[in-house]
């Protein structure tokens, strides 16, 4: 790789996926120490964009999350930007990833550095967001761990913080009850 080490997953194959600060990413098999790099001369959008955080989804993907946004890896070996899907005010806070939960109905809860906790379909399209305007201790979330399935830990800048939420919190109808721990 030849660089910084930020992130790196064993997936249910047990390739272990490498990222890096400046130079993308390897895919290493353990059992041949074959490696596949996804380089920033293969796909220059990994310039100046370091790979913060990589998860595997319930359904196998390979998810990547960088300084711009979100990646998956394609069927055929691509590599597809699939979040945020337009470059907006609202969506320019959300686009350095910290790291993915995948909850029980398949949606993805992304910590940001700077823009809270967005959450998004299967789809990749953004439902809702949660950040200091919704008493989150701090917008800089580093890790977001289920107590159950309606009651999530967040690891932030400034301490941890619970949100407790139900299907109407997504839907905008119901407000979290968030509580925050120093």
């Amino acid at each position: 790789s030849n660089g910084t080490i930020w992130s790196f997953l064993e997936d249910r194959q047990g390739r272990i996926w490498v990222g890096t600060r400046s130079n993308g990413i390897n895919c290493i098999q353990p059992k041949t120490w074959n490696v596949k790099q996804y380089n920033t001369s293969s796909f220059p959008f990994f310039k100046n964009n370091g790979i913060r955080c990589l998860f595997q989804s319930r359904e196998g993907r390979i998810l990547v999350g960088t300084e711009k946004g979100v990646f998956k890896l394609a069927d055929d070996q691509r590599i597809v930007p699939v979040f945020p899907k337009e470059n907006s005010i609202r969506t320019s806070t959300l686009k350095s990833i910290k790291c993915f939960y995948q909850d029980y109905k398949g949606r993805f809860w992304l910590g940001t550095d700077g823009g809270g906790i967005a959450v998004l379909n299967s789809d990749f399209a953004l439902l809702r967001t949660f950040s200091t305007n919704d008493f989150l201790n701090n917008n800089v979330v580093y890790s977001i761990l289920a107590e159950n399935d309606t009651s999530f830990w967040i690891s932030t800048n400034s301490g941890l913080s619970n949100i407790r939420w139900n299907e109407n919190v997504l839907l905008k109808k119901a407000n979290p009850v968030i509580r925050n721990f120093d």
